[in-house]
């Protein structure tokens, strides 16, 4: 008693010793993710994804005690003290049947020598040998009988270290060897670099001998581990082990602790250690105990002081491997943090919250997650979030308030806390765009707001036409964007107006002109530019009309206009003028005849002839030739000619006729001058022109320079004229003279260039849609090059409706690249394949839906697709049941319209269902498991019907083939649905399925029980059936009394039925109700479910379902209630799914 009373006391000690230093520290907070990282070893993120279809965003929360790049590291803090049994026993050898126990001296077979024992099994003949071991008492020599198996062989070296004949053996099979081989590779392991872990080390046999205190130095270990024998012969204490390892404890620092105990026998010295074992436990500290070579029966003991799941046993060749498996489950199960809650305020302002995970409790608008313990393993929770329906507000909108995570960290050994900026603060880009008709003091339209608008979606467009008196709308400014997005979250288009125009038109007959005649476009209200109506030559004005009425405000006669004024145009003016000829308009008609000498003209004898006419008339004379000398006009001269030859009858006015004469040169002389051209400063002697001339010889020896014939403008391609010399060019030169004319390189002339880029679709030219790009070079490169154009080769995406740049054009060159002048590229486009089409089922005259929309997504361009229509319950096709539509790049939809079918299908002759026989119909999952609120599947409740009905009926309507493309032979369901399906209970799809994995309805589920009512009898208690397909038969099962419906006075037809809502309903349809629990077996003598317990609403049906048994029930009783008396055996349903 005194000693129970001293361990409580000094475990109490102990206790106090045990609490972390930590007490005492202050609050740390971390604003920043990879300095809390750093300080903490603790990884916190929110991020964001979405939204969904939906529009949900969903928010995931991380915790984790340490980076990936670290995990493989002791990097997080604890306590950990080794315990190694060092009895006796601990000395035997470790081989396989070598193991001693008392049965190796359990017979006397020498009775001349009482102290010798042995066992018959182990022993034969006369080989007992010496022994001097009585229960209890020391031992020098202690031999069993199997040849060569030593216990003890006087030195302390145990069993195992000889041969048969008596040599030393090479190895050591100790137990002892191998539980210090294995601590010592456990030691190292904890105290890897790096490691923030203490190790302490105690031993144990009747009393602890050796204790090493807590320690990162695995030399001071070592040392010791090695010191250890089991040479120890006073019993097996766990109390003296586990004494050790407290004391080792309460020096330690760190929150986390845990003692690994090792023993490979029951304790026989002392109490079984379990006082002090809860007394640690209780204090947090983790013991796991590890037996060697221990029955179930023999390790009952170990598994009493360990923490729950943590023994462990072995034979003493796999301590190793133990130990490394409990090192790495030390290591892991470190925690960076403990007490850790994270709290998220979400932004209610512009949120709702829409969703969470269990692990996250909601209060308003705070979410908790409370996490407590921080180790290697990311945890993680989501919730979802949606744009209120009416948020207006614009801009990067932060989905929280605030988020932060609090715990008491391991590391710092304090309580921390990480903020929203550690952690992370997602947001979501939101837009508003808004149409207005920017018109002062006046509103031509209201404007039409969209908000909740998301980067990246199709800006939404004006709805209706914008239209204003008198104005024609020009388009918005900006220009709408195809995508929202930009800097700007609140984005406004404004309406651009132009007032409307008039036209303004003028017209004069062939005899004159009008400026300003054309004005197609005179705003409203606005002077139009005035239009002047001129008469020609010889005509004056006759008559005016504006818009057909006559105008009398015009000057008439030479030099008469007549000009439209209007300062405010508000109709189209068309204004015509006529004209007349004017004989008061006259001109003068002359002709002049020029003599020449040696082609000089001489001035005093030009002669001019004159003559008045009508302007109108033609302006030609009559030529006088009697008046001109072509004979012998001046001396020494003759004629050379007329021009024009011959001198004409008639002549136009101003014309002339020029007469020449010659000088008559009988003798002359040739003169010369040269003409050399340089290229780059470089003579082209081929080019080297001489001109001569011949001239009388009295004419000086001058020649008159022909510069007609000196190239200064092109004698060379790409080349231009640098100069003359000399300069410039004379008009006469020197006989014999030279002149030199010089070209250079000429930049300015260019060649053009041109690439071409051609469109085609599907490989077929779209000839106007040809791009031609053009640039010029020095006219003599060969090749010409050109650059690609700015952007590159044009590809948009949308230059075509519904067709897309193709996949496989090749790359083209990118902006800036020279090519050669008349390359060719071509862009290919080939038809869209990312469109869809919605199929919708409504009813007739309305939308509302009788089945969820089918999307068909990758859809092709223009591709003929064909629906038909589902085959829903209680619904016919109205109309067409086959449909096709050509896919295009807008809204794709097919819609089917259903009428209700009035009154519910009850096949002629009904099967039966027994009732009187209460066989299990429904077994649980190999797992143990019943899953009560698991969905039930159309294959599931049609094999429960056919166990459930009366072998008469089931030969009745046996069959074993159907029509159904989705159930064949050998399908474990195959035999219950096409004899449900023959009886006429089931049915399947349209196309041919019956679907056998597909969930079933509570309105499926109603319309097969109500196939079985006894009673035509129809209850209408429920507000969501009214026009539902199976309204009358939901009507009909509630009237025979088989289902009830929600609190709220609804029904959920459309909801999947859960497994106990089936039970449930069949019990009922088959009178099979026990009304309490009492009227069952006691719970240890049924079949249960960890998953069905007592008290729940559910667990008297379920139990009902799924055991077979006895049953009895009063006369009176009508309501299905029994009293169960004994379980009965299972049916063999498999012989009917064969």
């Amino acid at each position: 008693m005194k000693r129970r009373l001293m361990a409580v006391l000094m475990a109490c000690v102990m206790t106090l010793s045990l609490l972390p230093i930590s007490a005492l520290a202050t609050d740390s907070v971390f604003d920043n993710a990879q300095e809390a990282q750093t300080a903490t070893n603790v990884v916190a993120t929110k991020t964001i994804s979405g939204p969904d279809a939906n529009g949900c965003y969903d928010i995931k929360l991380t915790v984790q005690g340490t980076t990936s790049q670290s995990s493989s590291t002791n990097n997080l803090p604890a306590d950990v003290v080794l315990v190694l049994d060092t009895s006796g026993s601990m000395a035997f050898c470790s081989q396989p049947g070598h193991e001693h126990d008392w049965n190796c001296y359990a017979e006397c077979t020498k009775k001349s020598n009482p102290t010798h024992w042995k066992n018959s099994k182990h022993i034969t003949g006369t080989d007992c040998e010496y022994v001097s071991y009585l229960f209890g008492g020391y031992y020098r020599y202690l031999i069993c009988g199997q040849h060569g198996h030593w216990m003890n062989d006087g030195n302390g070296d145990g069993c195992g270290n000889y041969n048969d004949d008596g040599t030393p053996k090479a190895v050591d099979d100790r137990r002892i060897t191998h539980a210090k081989a294995a601590a010592q590779q456990f030691v190292n392991g904890l105290l890897a670099e790096g490691s923030k872990i203490q190790v302490g080390l105690a031993d144990f046999s009747g009393a602890n001998h050796v204790a090493k205190e807590l320690t990162q130095n695995s030399g001071v270990l070592t040392d010791a581990i090695n010191s250890l024998t089991a040479a120890h012969s006073d019993g097996t204490s766990y109390t003296a082990g586990l004494w050790a390892a407290q004391s080792i404890l309460q020096n330690g620092k760190n929150q986390q602790k845990f003692v690994v105990f090792i023993s490979d026998g029951e304790p026989n010295n002392g109490n079984y250690g379990t006082d002090i074992a809860n007394q640690l436990k209780n204090n947090g500290v983790t013991i796991m105990s590890v037996g060697i070579g221990l029955s179930e029966a023999e390790a009952k003991y170990l598994k009493a002081i360990c923490s729950d799941g943590m023994y462990y046993g072995t034979s003493a060749a796999g301590l190793s491997s133990i130990l490394a498996t409990l090192k790495e489950t030390i290591t892991s199960t470190i925690y960076a943090g403990t007490g850790a809650v994270m709290t998220d305020i979400i932004n209610t302002d512009n949120f709702d919250l829409v969703g969470s995970d269990e692990k996250l409790a909601s209060n308003g608008d705070t979410l908790t997650w409370n996490i407590d313990n921080i180790g290697k393993d990311m945890q993680e929770v989501h919730f979802q979030v949606k744009l209120k329906e009416d948020n207006t507000d614009v801009g990067e909108l932060f989905t929280n308030k605030n988020v932060n995570l609090s715990f008491k960290s391991s590391v710092l050994e304090q309580d921390v806390t990480f903020t929203e900026n550690a952690i992370g603060k997602p947001s979501v880009k939101v837009y508003s765009v808004t149409y207005t008709d920017g018109v002062e003091g006046e509103e031509v339209f209201a404007d039409q707001a969209s908000y909740n608008q998301l980067e990246g979606i199709p800006t939404p467009g004006f709805i209706g036409t914008p239209e204003r008196e008198n104005y024609e709308f020009k388009g918005w400014s900006p220009q709408v964007a195809p995508r929202v997005g930009g800097d700007a979250y609140a984005i406004v288009y404004t309406a651009q107006w132009e007032l409307s125009t008039h036209s303004v038109t003028g017209t004069i007959d062939g005899n004159g002109t009008v400026a300003n005649g054309n004005q197609p476009s005179v705003k409203h209200n606005e002077a139009c530019t005035d239009m002047v109506f001129t008469p020609n030559l010889g005509y004056k004005i006759a008559s005016v009309t504006v818009n057909n009425v006559p105008e009398t405000n015009f000057v008439t006669g030479e030099g008469g206009t007549y000009t439209y004024s209007n300062e405010h145009v508000t109709e189209n003016i068309e204004v015509v003028v006529t004209t007349e000829i004017d004989d008061g308009q006259t001109k003068d008609l002359s002709y002049t005849v020029e003599y020449y000498k040696d082609g000089v003209k001489v001035d005093a004898d030009t002669q001019t002839v004159t003559k008045t006419v009508q302007v109108l008339e033609p302006n030609t004379l009559t030529v006088d030739r009697s008046k001109i000398n072509t004979t012998d006009k001046y001396y020494g001269y003759k004629l050379e000619k007329t021009d024009p030859a011959p001198i004409p009858e008639s002549i136009e006015d101003k014309g002339t006729i020029k007469v020449y004469y010659v000088k008559d040169d009988g003798k002359t002389k040739d003169l010369s001058y040269t003409v050399e051209y340089y290229k780059d400063g470089e003579k082209v002697d081929t080019d080297t022109q001489t001109e001569t001339k011949t001239v009388q010889v009295l004419e000086p020896d001058t020649l008159t320079v022909n510069k007609s014939k000196i190239n200064t403008t092109d004698k060379y391609y790409g080349y231009k004229l640098e100069k003359t010399e000399p300069a410039p060019i004379p008009e006469s030169i020197e006989d014999k003279g030279v002149i030199k004319v010089y070209y250079v390189k000429d930049d300015g002339q260019t060649q053009q260039t041109k690439y071409t880029v051609h469109y085609t679709i599907e490989g077929v030219e779209q000839e106007n849609d040809k791009v031609e790009v053009e640039g010029s070079a020095w006219i003599n490169d060969e090749p010409a090059m050109i650059a690609i154009a700015e952007g590159g080769i044009p590809t948009p995406s949308n230059k075509y409706n519904g067709y897309k740049p193709d996949p496989a054009n090749p790359e083209y060159p990118a902006a800036g690249t020279p090519v050669e002048s008349g390359s060719e590229y071509t862009v290919n486009y080939v038809k869209r394949t990312d469109l869809s089409y919605t199929v919708h089922y409504y009813l007739k005259d309305t939308t509302t839906k009788l089945a969820d929309d089918k999307v068909v997504i990758d859809q092709t361009f223009g591709a003929a697709v064909t629906e038909k229509a589902l085959d829903i319950a209680g619904y016919n096709v109205f109309g067409e049941s086959e449909k096709t539509i050509t896919i295009g790049v807008g809204a794709n939809e097919i819609i089917f319209y259903y009428t209700r079918v009035v009154y519910p299908y009850v096949p002629v002759v009904k099967p039966a269902l027994n009732r009187d026989d209460h066989y299990a119909y429904v077994v649980g999952y190999p797992d143990g498991m019943v899953r009560p609120s698991g969905n039930i599947t159309r294959a599931e409740a049609a094999t429960i019907f056919f166990r459930l009905l009366t072998d008469d009926s089931r030969n009745q309507f046996w069959m074993t083939t159907n029509t159904y493309s989705d159930v064949n032979r050998g399908d474990w369901f195959n035999n219950a649905v096409s004899t449900l399906s023959n009886a006429g209970i089931i049915s399947g799809y349209p196309d041919g399925t019956f679907r056998p994995n597909a969930p079933i309805t509570r309105a499926e589920m109603s319309k097969i029980i109500a196939l079985f009512a006894k009673l035509n009898k129809s209850e209408d208690r429920f507000n969501d059936i009214a026009g539902h397909w199976a309204e009358a038969y939901i009507k009909l099962a509630a009237g025979n009394g088989w289902i009830a419906g929600y609190p709220d006075g609804s029904f959920k037809p459309q909801q999947n039925i859960t497994r106990a809502e089936t039970m449930t309903m069949i019990n009922r349809v088959l009178e099979r109700v026990p009304s309490v629990e009492s009227h069952l077996l006691p719970y240890n003598a049924m079949l249960t479910f960890p998953d069905c317990q007592s008290g729940q609403w559910f667990y008297i049906a379920v139990q009902e379902a799924t055991n077979s048994h006895t049953y009895e029930r009063a006369a009176s009783e009508k309501n299905g209630d029994e009293q169960w008396i004994a379980l009965r055996a299972n049916r063999d349903w498999t012989q009917f799914q064969n």
